[in-house]
C-alpha cells in the first residue's frame, strides 16, 4: 500500500496547491512540479507505480492465481494509445502530448491491483486513514480560502458566482469531487458512529466545510452529491432510519451555527451565503437557461463533428483546437465524447469496457457486502458508494486528461476488485474445506 500511500498524498498536496502558493505568494507550477526537474509530483507518482510493478513482477509471489480478462485489455488499450500517440506525434504541442499520455499510463494502477494481492485487512486500516488525511486538506482548503476571501485575495469566476484564489501560475483544475464523495460518507459513517473524540471533531469539520465550499464553489454537481449521499447514508447504514435522521437533522442546525459564525465574513464581502445557495438550487433546476451548461455544448457539438470525420481511431493525441474550437472556449467537458475524439470507436470501447468491468466487481462486492452487517464490510461500502460519484465527473467535467481525479478513481476501483477478488478466493477456499469435511 506504500506507493498508494504516496498518490493519495500527492493528490491532496495538489488539492491544497493554491492554498499553499497563495499563502507563500508563488505561482501555483512550483508547488505542482518537483523542484529541479519541473516535472508534476503526480507523474512522478504514476511512474513510481509502473517502476514498482515491473520490480514485483520479478520477486512478488503474492499474486492472483486466476488470470484476470482486466489486464490484458488495459495492455491492448496501452498499445492503442501507444500507436495513437505515434501517429499524431507533432500535431499539438509535444509536452501536452506527453503528459496526456502519462495520464493513459495511470491504467497501470488497474494493473497492479489486479495482479499483487493486499492484505484486505491492510486495506480497510488505509482506508479510514486516507479518510482522515483527505478531511484534514479540505477542511485546511476551505477555511484558506474563506480566509483569503475575507483579506481579498480571491477572485469571482463564472460570472460573478464561483469564488477562487486568485493565484499566479493556475492554468488547470484538479477535480476534487471523487474525493469529496468519498470523504462526505466516511465522514457522515465515523461522525454519526463509534469513534475517537479528535475523529469525530475531524470529520464533523469535514462536513461542514464540504456544506460551506457549495457556497463560494456553486457547484450543482456538489449540490446533487451531497444530497444523494446523504440519502443513500440513510438508508444504507441506518439500522435506525429515524435515528439518523434526526443525527442529520443535528448535523443541519450545526451548519446553521457555522453560519452565524462565519457567514459574516463573506457577507461583508457583499457575497450573502443565503443568497447563493438559493441561486445554485434555481440554477441547477432552470434547465431552460441558455448558460445552464456553460457552453459545453458548444465544445461538445466542435468533438462531435471533428470525430464524425475519424469514426473508428480518432485524432490521437491531438487537441480540438486544431479543429476549429475556440482557444477561449472550454473542451468538451465528457469522458465518451473527449474519448471518441481521440481514440475514436475502437480506443472508447475498450476503456468503457475496462470500466464496466471494474464496476461489475464493485457491484458483485456490495452484494456479498450486503449479506453481513459488519465494522470491515461498512468501510468497503464507503469506498464502493464513493467510487460510483466519479462518473459525475466522467460526465460534466475533463475528467479523460485530468490525471489527479483519474488516478485516485483507479485507486479506489482497483481496491475494490482487489478486496473482491481476495473475498471470492476466501469462499472457495472455505468451501473446498468444507466439502472435503
Amino acid at each position: 500500500m506504500a506507493k498508494y500511500k504516496f498518490v493519495v498524498l500527492v493528490f491532496l498536496f495538489i488539492l491544497m496547491g493554491t492554498a499553499i502558493a497563495s499563502m507563500l505568494g508563488v505561482n501555483v507550477q512550483s508547488i505542482y512540479r518537483v523542484p529541479g526537474i519541473y516535472v508534476k509530483w503526480i507523474d512522478i507518482a504514476i511512474l513510481a507505480i509502473i517502476f514498482i510493478y515491473l520490480i514485483q513482477l520479478q520477486f512478488n509471489e503474492k499474486r492472483f492465481s486466476n488470470n484476470d480478462f482486466i489486464i490484458p485489455l488495459c495492455y491492448v488499450y496501452l498499445l492503442f494509445a501507444f500507436f495513437q500517440l505515434a501517429k499524431s506525434w507533432g500535431d499539438y504541442d509535444k509536452n501536452s502530448q506527453i503528459s496526456h499520455f502519462l495520464c493513459t499510463l495511470s491504467i497501470f494502477i488497474i494493473i497492479d491491483l489486479s495482479t499483487f494481492k493486499i492484505d484486505p485487512e491492510k486495506i480497510i486500516q488505509n482506508i479510514k486513514k486516507i479518510a482522515i488525511l483527505s478531511s484534514f486538506a479540505l477542511i485546511v482548503s476551505f477555511f484558506f480560502t474563506l480566509y483569503s476571501f475575507h483579506l481579498g485575495n480571491t477572485k469571482l469566476t463564472d460570472s460573478d458566482i464561483r469564488v477562487a484564489l486568485d493565484v499566479a501560475g493556475e492554468k488547470e483544475s484538479v477535480y476534487e469531487l471523487v474525493l469529496v464523495a468519498f470523504v462526505y460518507i466516511s465522514a457522515l459513517y465515523f461522525a454519526l458512529n463509534k469513534s475517537k473524540s479528535w475523529e469525530k471533531v475531524v470529520f464533523i469539520s469535514a462536513i461542514l466545510s464540504i456544506y460551506a465550499s457549495v457556497i463560494y464553489s456553486f457547484g450543482r454537481g456538489y449540490l446533487f452529491t451531497l444530497f444523494l449521499i446523504s440519502v443513500i447514508y440513510v438508508f444504507v447504514f441506518s439500522k435506525k432510519v429515524v435515528k439518523s435522521v434526526i443525527q442529520i437533522l443535528n448535523m443541519l442546525l450545526i451548519i446553521g451555527v457555522f453560519y452565524l459564525l462565519f457567514g459574516n465574513i463573506l457577507r461583508q464581502n457583499g457575497y450573502d451565503p443565503a443568497e447563493r445557495i438559493t441561486e445554485i438550487i434555481n440554477f441547477t433546476v432552470d434547465v431552460d437557461n441558455p448558460e445552464w451548461d456553460k457552453g459545453r455544448s458548444v465544445s461538445r457539438s466542435y468533438a462531435i463533428d471533428a470525430w464524425k470525420e475519424k469514426m473508428w481511431l480518432g485524432y490521437g493525441y491531438n487537441e480540438l483546437y486544431n479543429h476549429g474550437l475556440p482557444t477561449d472556449t472550454a473542451s468538451a467537458h465528457n469522458f465518451i465524447i473527449t474519448s471518441l475524439f481521440h481514440f475514436g470507436i475502437i480506443g472508447t470501447f475498450i476503456y468503457a469496457l475496462i470500466l464496466l468491468l471494474l464496476y461489475r466487481n464493485s457491484i458483485k462486492l456490495w452484494k456479498i457486502l450486503k449479506k453481513e452487517d459488519n465494522y470491515q464490510n461498512d468501510i468497503m461500502k464507503l469506498l464502493v458508494i464513493s467510487s460510483f460519484f466519479w462518473i459525475i465527473i466522467a460526465w460534466t467535467q475533463e475528467a479523460f486528461w485530468e490525471k489527479h481525479s483519474l488516478v485516485l478513481q483507479f485507486v479506489f476501483l482497483g481496491l475494490i476488485s482487489n478486496y473482491y477478488k481476495q473475498l471470492i478466493a476466501i469462499k472457495a477456499t472455505n468451501l473446498i474445506r468444507f466439502r472435503k469435511n
